[in-house]
């Protein structure tokens, strides 16, 4: 999360100056996004890289945001599946 946001602040900068090749930067990328898990992240981080485009980081970046997506729909599963339990375990009693 903190890494993210270094390279939120300073985009273009940072691009610059850490990372000679996109390859390492798309390996980054997608280890620092894929543990992500709202709708909300979805947004910021599409809008974030649509305006920052780095050469060679797409496809990282598109599975990034698919790993987001795939998270968030876990977590709202699990949560229905919970609330389904407790349901269950009530009318048992």
């Amino acid at each position: 999360m903190l890494s993210y946001l270094k390279i939120k602040r300073s985009a273009e900068s940072y691009y610059l100056s850490e990372f000679q090749s996109a390859l390492y930067l798309s390996r980054l990328l997608k280890g620092m996004l894929e543990d992500f898990a709202t709708d909300e992240k979805v947004m910021e981080v599409t809008e974030f890289f649509k305006a920052n485009t780095v050469s060679g980081t797409d496809r990282a970046v598109q599975m990034a945001i698919e790993s987001i997506k795939t998270n968030d729909s876990w977590i709202k599963r699990e949560k229905n599946l919970s609330s389904l339990q407790d349901y269950m375990e009530a009318d048992a009693v």
